[in-house]
């Protein structure tokens, strides 16, 4: 009996340490995949919030490294914009507003949160991945998605080559 006993602790510890190390594979894949640029498609996104945004002065995209992240500034559109400022703020100083980090919540499904206090896209987010072959190339696209924003990004092209193993399972 003692030895049943202890069997079935040897296997229930073995289950548990696979469990542990799929899931930790599977948010080192998710991990990989959001790192470097994002460029946001503006026309086939949606941003529905109570203030009326308008696009980023210069079409910036996401970039995220590590645990950062840098998102574009966005303005609301009573922004008053004259020479280097808006409100009274420099674009700079602006900018630095759109820093923060990022952290996974979940890999089944895919989620993140991005967290930038007082920027539009902060919040948690639904993660697709899609491959699309258009005009005789891939492209590898992110969706972002959560009740209010519907973001459409494409990898980087600085991120696609050299990288051919992310993009063999591109949508697993």
């Amino acid at each position: 009996m003692k030895k049943v006993v202890i069997l079935i602790l040897v296997i229930a510890a073995i289950v548990a340490l696979l469990m542990m190390g799929n899931n930790h594979r599977q948010e080192q894949r998710l991990y990989s995949k959001m790192q470097g640029y994002l460029n946001v498609d503006w026309q086939n996104s949606a941003l529905e919030r109570s203030s009326d945004y308008s696009f980023p002065l210069v079409l910036q995209p996401i970039n995220i490294e590590g645990d950062s992240i840098s998102l574009p500034l966005i303005m609301i559109k009573n922004d008053t914009i004259t020479n280097d400022t808006t409100n009274n703020q420099t674009i700079s100083e602006r900018e630095l507003e759109c820093v923060g980090s990022w952290q996974i919540i979940s890999c089944q499904p895919d989620s993140i949160q991005i967290l930038v206090p007082g920027h539009p896209f902060s919040g948690k987010y639904e993660v697709a991945f899609k491959k699309e072959y258009i005009s005789n190339q891939y492209h590898f696209l992110i969706y972002l998605k959560n009740d209010s924003t519907n973001l459409i990004c494409e990898k980087n092209e600085s991120f696609i080559s050299g990288r051919p193993k992310i993009l063999e399972n591109w949508e697993d």
